[in-house]
């Protein structure tokens, strides 16, 4: 793997001829790896054949509930400590900190004003605590749902998501899911996003959407019996796998009892995020240091703060706020915080409509040449936190104006399926931790059915208040949060 990362570091000073040579033995290794690779794969069940949608569900490959709590886990960051982590300066965007990609304006600026509108409610629904969303997973989950649906409840979810053509925002989605886990200069970290389906085999459901389903948003297909022990186990494992082996939803547990008494006209919905990757430039951990951290006017902590003075780094001085973002290793991903002035809560800066759409944009977009952002010296102080959190994004579908999905007599999806179907739960299950090396995170989202002031070149970002982060890629926020104490 040596000459591999050799090749991607220093490939100026590598001829043409070398390049090409390099560029050979590299695709004939990786043929070489597929090729092994898909001779050793044994599958666990059946996807959609013959338009069967049927998942052969053998008891020995169903592993019990109680046996998935064992992690035996590798870390990716074992095997790279032979990896460097200078990039030289034309890897790096000078002026555009999103990069670049082929989605549209209007996708973006949809998909920003969609974040800033369900994170401002789900902080108004859960003031004074932390709060970690998954926005990409539930602009997504939703717009599946768009799919399946039809009448009122088709119109409520395409105005919630500002979208008038479906197959156009399915085909945005598709390159928007591609460009987020594509890995570009290091292959350390890991960001991957999965969708998947469970249905019941019990009901007809229209083959076309569920085609429709696998090919433009990537969607497993699983048909089961939705109250079997065995199954429930399928979509525990799936869940498991697909996070990290960070998550476990237990389907016999109280908030799934229901399961129990549901009948036939019943579908499960589930997605899923994974990411990790280390910054670029890694704090000290000699400059860790303890220090006050103040939740409120009365209350503070004392928690670890990570320092730094970073020359040439990028911050934004607002009106209400200032900023600045930190680069990982991937090259195209960015974790931004974003710290009310003093006197401004988290609550009144996300309140101001349009605010955080606009942060966002002009992060993404690059606004370096019109002074928007600037680039110098910034003394950096950010606390280490780790902390999970669960969120009913029931309340927020209904405060987009999303409402006849979970009317039991509006026939919202009776294009989908041949029963009467409607969606009882929409939630998301989230965690975050950020030290001195990098960043990881993971999420699932679960939808069930049934029937301060600073100079240009110098700035100070000490974040000890309540701040907002916001992880992410090509201009895509696929991670945002609001840190209230950071010990949790």
């Amino acid at each position: 793997m040596n000459w591999v990362l050799n090749f991607f570091i220093e490939r100026r000073n590598i001829s043409v001829k070398k390049l090409i040579n390099r560029y050979s033995m590299f695709y004939i290794l990786v043929l070489a790896c597929i090729c092994c690779s898909s001779c050793s794969v044994k599958k666990e069940h059946d996807l959609i054949n013959d338009q069967n949608y049927k998942v052969e569900q053998e008891k020995e490959q169903v592993i019990p509930q109680e046996d998935l709590s064992d992690k035996n886990i590798q870390d990716n960051s074992e095997n790279t400590s032979d990896i460097k982590t200078k990039i030289e300066e034309d890897d790096l965007p000078a002026e555009n900190y999103g990069n670049k990609n082929n989605l549209s304006k209007d996708f973006l600026q949809n998909f920003y004003d969609f974040t800033e509108q369900t994170f401002a409610h789900i902080i108004r629904d859960n003031e004074g605590k932390n709060q970690i969303y998954a926005p990409f997973n539930f602009y997504l989950s939703l717009s599946m749902l768009n799919e399946l649906s039809e009448g009122e409840a088709r119109e409520e979810i395409q105005k919630a998501l500002n979208i008038s053509d479906a197959k156009n925002n399915a085909s945005e989605l598709n390159t928007a899911l591609s460009s987020l886990q594509e890995r570009r200069l290091f292959p350390i970290g890991r960001l991957n996003i999965n969708t998947s389906l469970w249905l019941s085999d019990e009901i007809n459901y229209k083959d076309n959407l569920l085609n429709m389903l696998q090919s433009q948003y990537n969607t497993e297909i699983f048909k089961g019996d939705l109250k079997d022990r065995e199954f429930q186990n399928l979509m525990t494992k799936w869940v498991y796998e697909n996070t990290n082996f960070e998550f476990q939803p237990d389907y016999q547990s109280d908030y799934h009892k229901s399961f129990d008494q549901l009948d036939q006209h019943t579908f499960i919905s589930l997605s899923t995020l994974d990411f990790y990757d280390e910054w670029l430039n890694p704090f000290n951990e000699e400059d860790t240091k303890p220090d006050t951290f103040f939740i409120s006017d009365n209350e503070k902590i004392t928690c670890d703060f990570m320092n730094m003075e970073a020359w040439s780094h990028p911050f934004m001085v607002g009106e209400d706020y200032i900023s600045t973002i930190f680069i990982l290793k991937g090259g195209a991903e960015y974790m931004l915080f974003i710290l009310p002035k003093e006197g401004l809560s988290v609550d009144e800066l996300v309140e101001e409509k349009g605010k955080l759409a606009e942060i966002i944009y002009n992060w993404t977009d690059g606004q370096v040449s019109d002074g928007k952002i600037s680039v110098g010296k910034v003394k950096l102080s950010i606390p280490k936190f780790a902390y999970e959190d669960e969120i009913d994004l029931r309340k927020t579908a209904e405060k987009m104006g999303i409402r006849k999905i979970f009317d039991i007599n509006s026939k919202a999806f009776s294009l989908f399926a041949d029963e009467d179907t409607y969606i009882t739960d929409i939630r998301q299950v989230s965690k975050i931790e950020i030290n001195e090396k990098g960043c990881s995170a993971s999420s699932y989202t679960e939808i069930a059915a049934v029937g301060a002031v600073a100079s240009k070149d110098e700035a100070e970002v000490i974040l000890n208040r309540p701040f907002i982060y916001i992880l992410y890629k090509d201009k895509i926020p696929f991670l945002a949060g609001v840190v209230r104490n950071p010990l949790g």
